[in-house]
């Protein structure tokens, strides 16, 4: 027989199984795999959770373990968090901020990082700084403390520090630096001649600063050597007077 009389029948055959099956295994020549033909409904897409990179460790934590603070960018997970509060609380803090912005943690934050006892530890701290009142100086009216540096009576508006108990200042480091004075007086701490850097005096008399390497005399407050000989004791220092 012709092969082109072959090869139309074939033809002619494959299109009477396509008429009957019209989803037909090309194959096989079966209909077994029609199920595999038919289109899938598609499946539902399933959000991936995304991951943030804490402020405090660096390390990328899910979002569903991450606290962000309204009021910076940054954010931090859980375990650095609750560290954090409970370094607060042992440190005998009040006031519970963002570690980085500084901003009050919420009610919500805190009751979601604060243990149970620390959250005990605040509120007697809480407590006792309400019973801690004081004296107003002007109506002699009990005032209580409202920040940490200066003091605010509800009666008559007057303000004084709480540290020094004198006049309200701006500078909140004044108090600190008379505290300084007093103690580099009591402790006989100097400044170095040339970058004027506090030092304090451990042994001997030939100093050199830290800051600046400058090498000078405790005694006479010159560059070292020193022209009066300071490291020699009195005593000698007078024989040696005499002598000349």
């Amino acid at each position: 027989m012709d092969p082109l009389w072959l090869a139309l029948a074939f033809v002619m055959y494959i299109a009477d199984l396509l008429v009957v099956l019209p989803l037909v295994c090309l194959i096989c020549m079966t209909a077994r795999h029609i199920a595999s033909l038919q289109p899938t409904p598609p499946t539902p897409f399933t959000r991936q959770p995304t991951a943030t990179e804490c402020s405090i460790c660096l390390d990328m934590v899910c979002d569903t373990y991450c606290m962000a603070c309204p009021a910076c960018p940054q954010a931090c997970c859980v375990s650095c968090l609750t560290t954090h509060v409970h370094n607060k609380v042992a440190d005998k803090c009040r006031y519970l901020g963002c570690p980085s912005c500084g901003t009050a943690l919420g009610a919500g934050v805190l009751g979601r990082v604060m243990t149970a006892s620390d959250r005990v530890k605040h509120d007697q701290l809480a407590h006792q700084s309400v019973q801690r009142a004081f004296k107003c100086p002007r109506c002699h009216a009990k005032c209580v403390k409202t920040t940490e540096d200066y003091l605010a009576c509800t009666g008559c508006r007057a303000t004084w520090c709480s540290d020094c108990d004198g006049r309200s200042h701006y500078f909140t480091f004044m108090c600190k630096q008379r505290a300084f004075r007093r103690w580099r007086v009591k402790h006989d701490v100097r400044q170095c001649p040339q970058c004027r850097c506090y030092i304090e005096k451990v042994d001997g008399c030939h100093m050199t600063c830290t800051r600046c390497k400058l090498q000078f005399c405790w005694t006479c407050h010159e560059v070292y050597p020193c022209r009066k000989r300071c490291d020699v004791p009195l005593l000698v220092r007078i024989v040696l007077a005499c002598l000349q």
